[in-house]
């Protein structure tokens, strides 16, 4: 799938493993053999998942959750079609984003929550999971004269 000004999107065909998600849930989906595959759908809210979704996974024991975000590879530049971000960069080449429009100066992140969960015999501390969030984009430190 091609965007505007040669930036493109991501077709099924090629997909090996996905993640679609939202603020509330997140569909994963892993190709098992002949284009088909296994899915499960994450929520903290039960009552959102659809009763096709009828076998249940345990749930993750989260001692805490924490917020985290990662930067999104290339910078935003025309070519997006409405509602749509498209990103470059030399390394990876163009791909399109579903955010709107990024304004000049700003960077795109993707936004997760980590469930901690403790080892029961001592005690430690671990990521049990993580769930997407969405996409934002923010003004990098750099940007706003901040150093570290």
């Amino acid at each position: 799938m091609i965007g505007a000004a040669g930036c493109r999107g991501v077709g099924t065909g090629p997909v090996f493993e996905a993640r679609l998600f939202d603020r509330d849930m997140e569909l994963r989906w892993l190709h098992s053999d002949g284009g088909l595959g296994r899915a499960v759908l994450v929520a903290e809210d039960q009552q959102l998942l659809p009763a096709a979704f009828d076998e249940e996974l345990p749930p993750v024991d989260a001692h805490a959750t924490v917020q985290q975000s990662y930067l999104v590879w290339g910078r935003p530049g025309p070519g997006g079609p409405d509602g749509w971000t498209c990103l470059s960069a030399a390394r990876i080449g163009s791909i399109l984003v579903p955010l709107a429009a990024v304004g000049s100066g700003r960077r795109v992140r993707l936004q997760a929550r980590e469930y901690v969960s403790a080892e029961p015999t001592h005690g430690n501390a671990y990521v049990a999971d993580e769930r997407l969030l969405g996409l934002e984009s923010y003004v990098p430190d750099h940007a706003k004269g901040v150093s570290r």
